[in-house]
């Protein structure tokens, strides 16, 4: 979808850095994931909260998105 919404906007410079910032996020998240399946052996609720977290992370809409489309 992102690849879509990039193909559709090549000229609008602030989509790209809209979308720098979820290729971000989306390097955050394997990183948190990553960690809580190592720390699910130190303590299952850590790595929970980690999954929960990164759950949040990716529910919560960007604003900044929006503004940018219009």
């Amino acid at each position: 979808m992102q690849k879509v919404i990039e193909n559709c906007n090549k000229d609008s410079h602030q989509i790209k850095l809209l979308l720098k910032h979820q290729t971000h996020k989306g390097l955050l998240s394997v990183f948190l994931y990553s960690s809580a399946a190592g720390l699910a052996w130190v303590n299952s609720y850590i790595s929970i909260a980690i999954y929960f977290f990164v759950a949040v992370i990716w529910l919560v809409p960007d604003k900044n998105i929006e503004k940018a489309l219009r």
